[in-house]
């Protein structure tokens, strides 16, 4: 979200409005509605969240998750991977507080495979960083990794059948 959304974000917040100013602070999508209805923040961006009566969404796209690898992963070149065949390497998850893990649960339940990952992190740098030292993999949206990908230091299989 940070490297890749949010500076086109506050570009054309500045842009329509020079006078307001912003301050950021990064928190797990299940935190925000709670800061939100706190009074602790007036805007809030985040993935994956349930409706809330008294919140507005003023905006919702969809981001499919898929999996980010290495370029020289042996899965890299794929167009589709299940999770199953992801599980097969060491895997790199998302902590609780983020909305990645909500979906993983479901895949790794639909999977009705045990699976522990190298680790569990609420950073998704780190998650992106481990991901790009194969042969680990992480699970992302897209959002933010375009750069990575574009030239080559990275690899992201976001078809993928288990969540559809």
């Amino acid at each position: 979200m940070c490297p890749g959304l949010l500076p086109c974000v506050l570009r054309q917040l500045r842009e329509k409005a020079p006078r307001i100013t912003v301050g950021a602070k990064m928190m797990g999508s299940a935190r925000i509605p709670e800061a939100l209805e706190a009074g602790l923040a007036d805007v809030g961006i985040a993935f994956n969240l349930p409706r809330y009566p008294d919140l507005r969404q003023i905006y919702v796209a969809s981001f499919k998750l898929g999996a980010i690898m290495a370029p020289d992963h042996p899965l890299a070149n794929e167009t589709a991977v299940s999770f199953a065949t992801c599980s097969d390497y060491p895997l790199v998850f998302a902590a609780s507080d983020l909305s990645i893990h909500q979906l993983l649960t479901l895949v790794v339940r639909q999977a009705n495979r045990s699976v522990e990952p190298i680790m569990r992190t609420n950073s998704i740098e780190l998650m992106r960083q481990l991901a790009l030292q194969s042969p680990a993999i992480a699970f992302q949206t897209p959002i933010g990794l375009e750069k990575l990908i574009d030239r080559g230091s990275g690899a992201c299989t976001p078809d993928w059948s288990d969540l559809e």
